[in-house]
């Protein structure tokens, strides 16, 4: 395997498992900037956006706001 394959394997690797530390950061946090999130998980602001969206087809109930950030709001809902 060269460099590049693993290095392309590692960033591809469990998306659901950047799900839950997006879940994490944004339970621990009051709001939270998609910035933020991207710098603490070694993403994109785009990909973030996608983790979010995710989180709220599960059920979860997340505010998000330009320039303001990510809030969540309550557990997940049936």
């Amino acid at each position: 395997m060269t460099e590049k394959t693993i290095a392309l394997s590692v960033s591809t690797a469990a998306p659901e498992q950047k799900t839950n530390q997006t879940l994490e950061i944004l339970r621990s946090s009051f709001i939270v900037r998609g910035a933020d999130l991207a710098a603490r998980l070694s993403t994109t602001t785009r990909t973030v956006n996608r983790h979010v969206n995710r989180l709220r087809k599960l059920g979860y109930r997340i505010d998000g706001a330009a320039g303001l950030g990510y809030c969540l709001r309550g557990d997940r809902q049936p």
